[in-house]
């Protein structure tokens, strides 16, 4: 069951706010990561910006953005991606579009797709963030935000490469973070249409429980979130 409640529809269907939508020309030089390693890592890109997308950062009326923290309690968000085979994922871009407070941390988590939630259509499956294969921690106030891309990318690296196979999540973690409204953050996203239906953009609701945004907040999008790996060759 969706968790709408009338204040949730409310919300979701006439709450939303966004920033002024815009066009980014991601340039691999303005994100090319000082690696001490193998110069054979390829960077995976979410499908509304290989499409050139428009980008945009979602609002709610109680002050909170559906891809990040809010006022629903919301403790995760995640970008599922393909490779072929197997890899080793170096690092990973985080373009975060605002945030205020400075309290606690933020936690980069990769995940394997083994774990039960909900679909766009509303379904449990069983291919939802499931066991976390690596974690980075990084302080809030250590975040940069800011809806200029150059202004809003984070760099996570692991200082061990994270194994991975062939369907993987990547996402923030929002559970150590100080209380929210003092405390919070927003992750850019591509508008509603962006991610062409692949329902590839997950949340982790108060109850642990891992949907669909598709479902939860009927937004067919992409967050930005742009994992360096280590493999011969990658599905976009």
């Amino acid at each position: 069951m969706k968790r709408f409640t009338a204040l949730i529809v409310m919300l979701c269907l006439v709450g939303f706010t966004a920033m002024a939508q815009k066009r980014i020309a991601f340039s691999t030089a303005k994100i090319k990561p000082n690696f001490k390693v193998s110069k054979s890592a390829d960077t995976l890109f979410p499908v509304s910006v290989i499409n050139n997308a428009d980008m945009t950062l979602y609002n709610t009326n109680g002050g909170g953005h559906p891809c990040g923290t809010n006022e629903l309690a919301d403790l995760a968000k995640a970008q599922q991606f393909s490779i072929n085979g197997t890899g080793h994922l170096l690092g990973c871009f985080v373009w975060v579009g605002a945030k205020s407070g400075s309290t606690g941390n933020v936690v980069l988590n990769v995940y394997d797709a083994n774990g039960k939630g909900v679909n766009n259509a509303g379904n449990a499956v069983n291919y939802a963030p499931g066991k976390v294969l690596g974690s980075l921690s990084r302080s809030l106030a250590q975040i940069n935000a800011g809806f200029e891309f150059e202004e809003g990318l984070n760099f996570f690296e692991f200082p061990t490469p994270v194994a991975v196979g062939s369907h993987f999540y990547v996402g923030l973690d929002f559970s150590k973070m100080g209380a929210f409204p003092a405390n919070k953050i927003g992750i850019v996203s591509s508008t509603n249409g962006g991610g062409m239906g692949l329902d590839l953009a997950w949340e982790k609701w108060d109850d642990e429980t891992w949907v669909s945004m598709a479902y939860s907040w009927e937004l067919d999008i992409d967050m930005i979130f742009i994992p360096i790996v280590e493999v011969e060759e990658f599905v976009c």
